[in-house]
């Protein structure tokens, strides 16, 4: 009886999460965001879901009756046309966090408008037979949000790169300048007064941008596509029910958070796939070692000045013996190739890094590229280029993992010590495995878990019991400013009242004393 009891509540359980309809959307022009953001998506397809996505990338998904891709790949013609027409964006050169901010946003607006642009997503929209039971959406884009308010469904928030502080801020977590750095500047932790005073500027920053800049420009696009009478994206994202962080404590620093904000790790490497015969032969007769080169799906080396290749050249041909294997994206010959160097156009990276001969990784310091070169131990040197690639670089130096080259100092001499360095110092790649064994040391694989918070909002509605009530409060409340005020009041009258008092009394004395005298 006991037993057939346990089971109807377990089935129970389960029926609750099973065939739900989740529509996950990400239309970011970049190959490391979606297939970070596409990681959990065979999971659900796998735990009988049907999952509805929305993707610029979709032959990152095998085909699936329960899988249902809507291609928006035309973000990537969005990127290339917004970059051809800006004078302060491109993703080839280098972008301070301030310059980065205010056209990325202009630019995160073009894809949400190219989104719901598209033929397909206005047919679904139209369709009175689609139904959705759970919206996940890349935090980049809270305009996204308007699939949340056109099918009144409980949503969950992603983030493929470093939150915003000003998203911590709106799910209710803190965000203590104090210690907990912006991934705008390059601090640890550990901060001094000055970086203090710095971070707390550009965390007050970050709110700015999110509130002033992100959230206007947003709304503008839903409007357009969804009446005026829709809700502001700022509404609309406050109404999250799980924020999913794609990182963990071997790549950021520690932070206290709500029960809805949850941190699961690395959600886009899988089991290891055989490497090309060119390759696996390259890399298993790399004896010496090999070095890694390439700055991400985005960035180009083929766009890098010829003095900044010539100084890489020059330091490669100081180690002859280790080999060099570096992603080369231009039909035009590199010139002046050493011997130890060899060039593809596209390199399985994951399965790379993987392989026991590697050596070091020279990377833009993106978030994913990151990840892996933490999952699999390997160190790195780092040159960023824009966004949270600093922040990311630098941790790593922080936890003596990596190095850093500045875009705009990188000659021979750097070059040649950082890879000598590297290649004869092992405490590198010591602290690499030991952020490895961090990374890896989870109660359940990080898929699993991220699945498994997604089937808990679904089973409890939206789990609004997860939303803290700090979420409705003023920032002036959040932060006591009233209360503080009304004691300081208080502290005030009964000071005064004390001085009023003795006032009296002094008064009185000298006015007796004085009568007295005469």
């Amino acid at each position: 009886m006991v037993i057939n009891y346990v089971s109807f509540l377990i089935l129970s359980v389960l029926n609750l999460t099973a065939c739900s309809n989740i529509l996950s959307v990400c239309p970011t022009a970049s190959y490391s965001h979606q297939e970070s953001w596409l990681g959990i998506v065979p999971s659900l397809i796998k735990r009988g879901h049907n999952v509805t996505v929305i993707t610029c990338n979709p032959e990152i998904l095998e085909p699936h009756p329960n899988l249902h891709v809507i291609n928006v790949n035309i973000c990537y013609a969005t990127l290339s046309k917004f970059e051809s027409e800006s004078n302060s964006f491109s993703i080839q050169n280098y972008m301070s966090p301030r310059e980065f901010f205010p056209p990325v946003n202009d630019l995160l607006a073009k894809y949400i408008d190219e989104t719901f642009s598209s033929e397909a997503v206005k047919n679904m929209l139209r369709s009175n037979d689609t139904k959705f039971d759970l919206l996940i959406y890349e935090g980049l884009h809270p305009g996204l949000l308007a699939f949340k308010y056109h099918y009144n469904v409980p949503s969950i928030v992603m983030f493929t790169t470093p939150l915003f502080g000003a998203v911590h801020f709106l799910m209710g977590n803190p965000v203590n300048p104090s210690y907990i750095p912006s991934f705008v500047t390059t601090f640890s932790d550990k901060m001094t007064f000055s970086e203090r005073l710095m971070n707390t500027y550009y965390l007050l920053y970050e709110i700015y941008i999110r509130y002033y800049y992100t959230y206007p420009k947003m709304d503008a696009v839903m409007k357009k596509h969804f009446g005026n009478d829709i809700p502001s994206s700022r509404e609309l994202e406050m109404d999250n029910s799980l924020l999913i962080l794609s990182g963990d404590l071997s790549q950021s620093y520690p932070m206290p958070v709500q029960p809805n904000t949850i941190n699961v790790g690395t959600l886009h490497i899988k089991p290891n796939k055989p490497l090309p015969k060119d390759l696996q032969n390259f890399m298993d007769n790399a004896k010496d070692g090999v070095i890694y080169f390439s700055l991400g799906s985005n960035k180009k080396i083929s766009t890098l000045s010829e003095e900044t290749r010539n100084a890489f050249v020059k330091a490669f041909e100081q180690f002859p013996k280790v080999k060099v294997l570096m992603k080369w994206e231009s039909d035009i010959e590199f010139p002046n190739k050493p011997a130890n160097v060899y060039l593809k156009k596209w390199l399985p990276q994951k399965d790379i890094l993987a392989h026991k001969n590697i050596k070091l990784f020279i990377t833009h310091g993106g978030h994913q590229s990151r990840q892996e070169a933490v999952h699999y131990g390997v160190p790195l040197i780092s040159i960023p280029f824009f966004y949270d690639q600093e922040w990311n670089a630098k941790k790593s130096f922080e936890e003596e993992a990596g190095l850093i080259i500045n875009f705009f100092e990188v000659t021979y001499d750097k070059v040649y010590h950082a890879l000598k360095e590297l290649l004869n110092n092992d405490k590198y790649k010591r602290n690499m495995e030991r952020l490895s064994a961090i990374s890896k040391d989870k109660a359940m694989a990080n898929v699993e878990t991220a699945i498994w918070w997604v089937e808990y909002v679904i089973r409890h509605k939206g789990a609004p019991h997860l939303r803290p009530a700090v979420q409705d409060l003023y920032w002036f409340q959040y932060t006591l400013l009233d209360i503080i005020a009304f004691i300081s009041m208080l502290l005030f009258l009964f000071v005064y009242f004390i001085y009023f008092i003795v006032k009296k009394l002094l008064f009185s004395s000298l006015y007796k004393i004085k009568i007295k005298s005469q």
